[in-house]
């Protein structure tokens, strides 16, 4: 079967369309284009009528074969907690995992789509955690679900799943060779995901308000431009100090360390609760990632090395080939579009 993994974001869209065969996954068509600029949580009627005029002309569209769509929900309007509950089961479980959920969730769980995933236990675990089991809470807004339904359904699309944000990225950066733990950072237009992955398992999330969006006012307000140049200005310089004489890694670093003290933060955080466990790489994910410097900016900060994202290595590229190149570049944009596309059903 034939489907296409969506990932809206507040300014771009990216589409991924897979075929199932034996083996690989085949990558069939992927696009990035523009988003009208309407909130997807807008009140306006208007609004909504125009997205989804969008989105119709978009997947209907001759770059898409099938209307089979897995779609994102923004880590954002996410609630994301791993708690450490009794070793129970069946109904004594899910009294626990709702008791749990009261605790954690700021909205009344009756208004609230509640999921849970028991964890493996990992190496540290197995020492240092006697008769309890760690559980992956999600909770997503009734109302934020029906929204995305409605929104998909009324233009003719089958909506095959949903998910976080988190979840199509563990599993489109999945850990390779002999490294344990890893650490994606996603760097979004509006924020930036920190999802911490051991044994293809997410053990730690959070979203931090910076994004690219960010470092553009930085550049502006710092060398008195317009956000459109200093979009352009951040795509060609970036963090890299060689470039302009500094001027915009001048301007845009101390932003981006905002985001950085909030991996150094978690990557604390996960190492002191699972003795001895070491985070061993560094992922970088979404827009922020292609900005020039970034992964030597990321590794001196950091002390750990970080490398762009290829979720490209999942799928059977077939006539995609000869495109190789340019694909790696843009590889990471697509992560959470082809994390989602590889969503079993």
């Amino acid at each position: 079967m034939n489907r296409i993994g969506l990932d809206m974001g507040s300014s771009k869209v990216k589409a991924v369309e897979i075929t199932e065969q034996v083996g690989l996954p085949k990558l069939v068509s992927y696009d990035i284009s523009n988003i009208p600029p309407v909130s997807l949580y807008s009140e306006s009627p208007a609004d909504m009528a125009e997205l989804s005029h969008f989105l119709k002309d978009y997947l209907f569209s001759p770059k898409f074969t099938t209307t089979n769509v897995v779609v994102s929900i923004p880590e954002s309007r996410v609630f994301t907690k791993i708690v450490e509950i009794p070793d129970l089961s069946g109904k004594e479980l899910s009294e626990s995992i709702k008791w749990e959920a009261q605790q954690y969730f700021p909205d009344s769980i009756d208004d609230l789509s509640i999921h849970y995933q028991t964890l493996p236990r990992s190496e540290a675990d197995k020492d240092t955690i006697k008769n309890k089991k760690e559980v992956l809470l999600v909770a997503v807004s009734k109302s934020m679900i029906a929204k995305y339904a409605d929104l998909l359904e009324q233009i003719g699309v089958n909506i095959c799943g949903m998910e976080p944000e988190s979840m199509s990225v563990c599993r489109a950066v999945q850990n390779v060779g002999n490294v344990p733990v890893s650490l994606a950072i996603n760097i979004g237009s509006d924020s930036s995901d920190i999802v911490i992955i051991e044994n293809d398992v997410i053990r730690f999330t959070r979203t931090v308000s910076t994004g690219t969006s960010a470092l553009f006012r930085a550049i502006s307000q710092g060398i008195d431009l317009d956000e459109k140049k200093a979009e352009s200005y951040l795509a060609s310089y970036g963090l890299d100090p060689s470039k302009l004489e500094g001027k915009i890694a001048k301007a845009v670093s101390p932003v981006f360390d905002i985001v950085l003290s909030e991996v150094k933060r978690s990557i604390a955080f996960f190492e002191s609760r699972k003795g001895g466990e070491k985070v061993g790489r560094i992922v970088l994910c979404g827009g922020g990632a292609i900005i020039p410097g970034s992964l030597s900016y990321i590794t001196e900060q950091i002390g750990i090395e970080a490398e762009m994202a290829n979720p490209w290595r999942h799928l059977d590229m077939g006539n995609f080939l000869p495109k190789k190149d340019d694909l790696d570049i843009l590889g990471p944009l697509f992560v959470t579009a082809v994390g989602l596309a590889l969503k079993s059903a």
